[in-house]
């Protein structure tokens, strides 16, 4: 539903398959637009999905308890570079035109930016409407979660006690590339990660590009690397990894 930079859409049936295939508890510690999280609902029994930026933890809060008030004020909604331009600036503290002006702005930004508003030959506002009810079917199976990725793992109170039955999925902000991340990442916040992960006891895989940073913490701690495919954009050309500490089991090599 979300046009999130990052999105992990067009990757999940690869990603999904390095995952483990016993997984009782899924916990995404940076949910994003919600794909990976959304499509685990039918694998698993609990799903804790938490993200660090209130615009998008506000966004499914809405959705859950507020649908019909949201899609009333999507459909009242000029698709206009003016209101664009205000909310850039502006910020709402109405829940419902809070989350309004966060899919204004990630939705109908040119390139999926937030730079200006797009325009294009598809009925955004359709599509978006019909992403929305679809979410809706299926959000109550997700417990959700807005803090930081450090405090996630600690505040489960109620976390399976077969920790081989847990299964702990990252997807940050990538380490030194621009983005509309409400909270970017630094070389800091991406060790902090690996430590938390790593000291959990937790199966755990991380999302990243092949940054030398990232490689060289992986081979630190002793994890296995796994290339996803190439990323491009109009800028550049990266290649993304699921970094584990387990060893992925892939069904087949050509899986797209």
């Amino acid at each position: 539903m979300l046009r999130r930079i990052g999105k992990k859409t067009k990757l999940l049936p690869k990603l999904l398959n390095l995952f483990p295939q016993d997984i009782k508890t899924f916990i995404d510690l940076f949910m994003g637009s919600g794909a990976v999280s959304f499509a685990m609902v039918d694998r698993v029994k609990y799903i804790i999905a938490n993200d660090n930026d209130s615009d998008i933890f506000n966004l499914f809060m809405v959705i859950r308890n507020q649908k019909d008030e949201l899609i009333k004020s999507i459909k009242m909604m000029p698709i206009h570079q003016d209101l664009f331009m205000y909310w850039k600036k502006n910020y709402e503290h109405d829940p419902i035109w809070k989350a309004t002006r966060f899919l204004m702005l990630s939705n109908f930004g040119k390139f999926g930016g937030s730079g200006t508003l797009g325009f294009g030959n598809e009925n955004s506002k359709s599509i978006l409407l019909v992403h929305i009810d679809e979410i809706f079917q299926r959000i109550e199976c997700i417990q959700f979660m807005n803090c930081d990725f450090r405090d996630v793992l600690q505040k489960i109170t109620n976390r399976d006690k077969n920790k081989n039955k847990t299964f702990v999925y990252a997807d940050p902000p990538y380490l030194d590339t621009k983005n509309n991340y409400q909270h970017s990442f630094k070389i800091q916040d991406t060790r902090d990660l690996f430590d938390l992960l790593v000291s959990s006891g937790l199966r755990f895989a991380i999302s990243e590009f092949d940054n030398p940073k990232i490689l060289k913490l992986s081979d630190t701690y002793k994890l296995k690397v796994t290339i996803l495919g190439e990323r491009q954009n109009i800028k550049n050309r990266r290649t993304e990894v699921l970094i584990t500490n387990y060893e992925p089991i892939q069904i087949s090599l050509f899986n797209e």
